[in-house]
């Protein structure tokens, strides 16, 4: 009796949870209903007939067989401009288009182009290897000469030209020791080029032109040690001229010979003028050659491979020159070459004595005043010696060696058969004493150079 109350509360519970189970299954079916009536059904494909499968293959075989035609046509285009470009040159455009024809359909004829145009490239490149190999060859070579000669400038412009190789693995190493060899002589020439200024301040011309000569020589191509020297030269020249006033008034000064036919007698009618006191020496020619590079003279006391007069010869007057050249120099002196008529006047002056330092060849004692045939005669030497070596042979003004030692280019000219000649004076070592009269006159031709014929040069007085 008891357990009845029990049995009455579960049933209700049962009931309501049966229940429940149903609702939610029906929800459930209702919902999953409602979703396959709203997706239509799949389409029904219909059974292809064998007729139509056949068609279909026909179709999709004709496709391949269209795009295969259209690759192989695209191929055969890129092919043409790849020999297009081969034909000019252009190999990597001609590698680019046969490598893209290949891609697009390969064939035996592409692979062989691209062989081919890859052949070509290789022989192109081992060519331009070669070239460049023998383009630096070539400038080494160049190099190597330009620093005998020290011309730093010359080779660094060599270097750096638009044709250099400069894509040689070498070039960069051969232009940065150029550069440190370029300012390692630079150094040089500044320091040889200091001392040479600081000797000519303290009046000490030899030691400057030793120094400015060794400036020169470490690097010939800088234009200030030249221009130096020059300045120097006629500084030292100025002060190594006489002074020659013309004559005075009333007083005839008498040339040449009216004795002799090829001496015509007149008389000098000019202004006064400056005279070289010497005629113009080795050592004196050696500066003008270094700084204006003139060719050396054609005289065997000179090393012509150096350019430079060979020691114990420097106070020697320069010989083996044409009257070209000593224009030339005289030009680059600021001067000139005396007029015949000028030059005779220096050595007679006013006078009109035979021999520069009188009217006899020879004083009583049987002495010589001149380097002549006869002085060599009697110490049996037969050339030139140094300027100012016969110390009682001057002139009335001082002018050292118009008679004797070497002849003396003048600007005159005359015309003798029809050529045109220059007129030498004084005589030389070779010749005797007729030939060392003030007088004398000697006519030859101007472009040829002797081993006894030299110059030297007059001014114009400032006005």
């Amino acid at each position: 009796m008891s357990e009845s109350p029990q049995r009455g509360r579960v049933w209700p519970l049962a009931m309501i949870s049966l229940i429940l189970g149903l609702l939610l299954t029906f929800l459930v079916l209702r919902f999953v209903r409602e979703d396959e009536e709203a997706a239509p059904p799949p389409p029904i494909r219909p059974i292809a007939t064998a007729a139509e499968t056949v068609a279909q293959q026909a179709e999709a075989e004709r496709a391949k067989e269209a795009a295969a035609k259209a690759a192989a046509e695209e191929a055969a285009r890129l092919r043409g401009e790849a020999q297009q470009a081969l034909d000019q040159g252009k190999l990597e455009d001609a590698l680019a288009k046969v490598r893209e024809a290949r891609k697009s359909a390969d064939s035996p004829e592409a692979e062989k182009l691209e062989r081919l145009i890859v052949d070509v490239m290789d022989q192109r490149a081992k060519k331009e290897r070669e070239e460049l190999e023998a383009k630096m060859t070539a400038l080494k070579s160049r190099l190597d000469r330009l620093k005998e000669e020290n011309r730093w400038d010359a080779g660094l412009a060599a270097i750096e030209a638009q044709d250099a190789p400069k894509t040689h693995p070498d070039y960069e190493k051969l232009r940065e020791r150029w550069l440190d060899d370029r300012s390692a002589v630079d150094q040089s020439y500044r320091a040889s080029l200091a001392a040479a200024k600081a000797a000519r301040e303290q009046g000490h011309y030899a030691a400057a032109r030793a120094k400015i000569g060794q400036a020169i020589r470490f690097y010939p191509e800088r234009p200030e040690a030249p221009q130096f020297l020059t300045d120097m030269e006629r500084e030292v020249q100025s002060m190594n001229m006489i002074r020659i006033p013309p004559p005075a008034k009333g007083v005839a000064a008498g040339l040449g010979d009216a004795q002799k036919p090829d001496e015509p007698a007149r008389e000098y009618s000019g202004s006064g003028f400056l005279v070289d006191k010497f005629e113009v020496t080795n050592e004196d020619y050696q500066v003008f050659v270094e700084a204006t590079n003139h060719r050396p003279p054609m005289s065997r006391t000179w090393i012509k491979e150096a350019r430079r007069v060979l020691p114990g010869y420097e106070r020697h007057p320069v010989v083996g020159v044409t009257a070209s050249d000593a224009e030339a120099y005289a030009r680059w002196a600021q001067k000139r070459l005396p007029t015949e008529d000028e030059w005779e006047y220096a050595a007679r002056f006013m006078d009109g004595r035979t021999y520069p330092w009188g009217n006899a060849f020879q004083p009583a004692d049987g002495s010589f005043l001149c380097n002549s045939w006869e002085s060599g005669r009697s110490h049996s030497r037969f050339e030139p010696m140094p300027v100012g070596s016969f110390a009682n042979g001057h002139s009335a003004l001082d002018v050292m060696d118009l008679a004797g030692n070497v002849w003396e280019w003048t600007a005159t000219e005359a015309a003798v058969e029809g050529k045109t000649l220059r007129i030498l004076k004084g005589g030389s070592f070779m010749t005797r004493a007729d030939a060392c009269r003030a007088a004398n006159r000697l006519a030859d031709d101007p472009e040829l150079a002797y081993h006894d014929v030299g110059f030297r040069c007059v001014r114009d007085l400032p006005r």
